[in-house]
């Protein structure tokens, strides 16, 4: 009973370390910064996260626009989902449905599925383009296949293509 006992607080410090991604990456802020600095995407990506959420550091949603952006540039996918997020809900940064819409292009082009879904999203909204229902067609396609199975969709580069160059 007593050697249960004292293994509670290792539980918890446990739990607590590895519910903080930085830890979970068994790397402070420091090394974090510094792998993000060398030009390391998925660190930039955490780096910004970590501001984003300000876990294991201050909360500054500008500077974490700045690091995803960096990542999104180095063509980490998950960053450029983030920014479109970003942009269009204008949850750290001011909303702009146009860069919202550039950032979800180039993340389901790559077959990002969050994406796809809120660029069909934006499409059938006319947010930052205008409104149009075979767009959101196109990227359920994409998505989905035409028997509606995930991972049977058409190319990412041709449901893009399809998307930019309509008429």
């Amino acid at each position: 009973m007593v050697k249960n006992l004292q293994m509670v607080p290792l539980l918890i410090a446990g739990f607590l370390m590895l519910s903080t991604p930085l830890f979970a990456l068994g790397l402070s802020i420091d090394q974090l910064r510094q792998s993000a600095d060398k030009g390391n995407p998925v660190a930039q990506y955490k780096l910004a996260n970590s501001f984003f959420n300000g876990r294991g550091i201050v909360r500054n949603k500008t500077e974490a626009l700045a690091w995803y952006m960096k990542a999104a540039e180095n063509g980490y996918i998950n960053a450029q989902y983030r920014l479109g997020v970003i942009y269009q809900t204008g949850n750290g940064a001011p909303k702009n449905y146009k860069k919202a819409l550039s950032w979800y292009l180039k993340a389901a082009a790559m077959g990002y599925a969050g994406a796809q879904n809120n660029l069909g999203k934006m499409y059938e909204k006319g947010e930052g383009i205008e409104q149009n229902v075979v767009s959101p067609v196109i990227i359920l396609r994409l998505t989905y296949g035409v028997h509606g199975q995930e991972g049977e969709g058409i190319p990412p580069e041709e449901a893009t293509y399809l998307l930019l160059n309509q008429k």
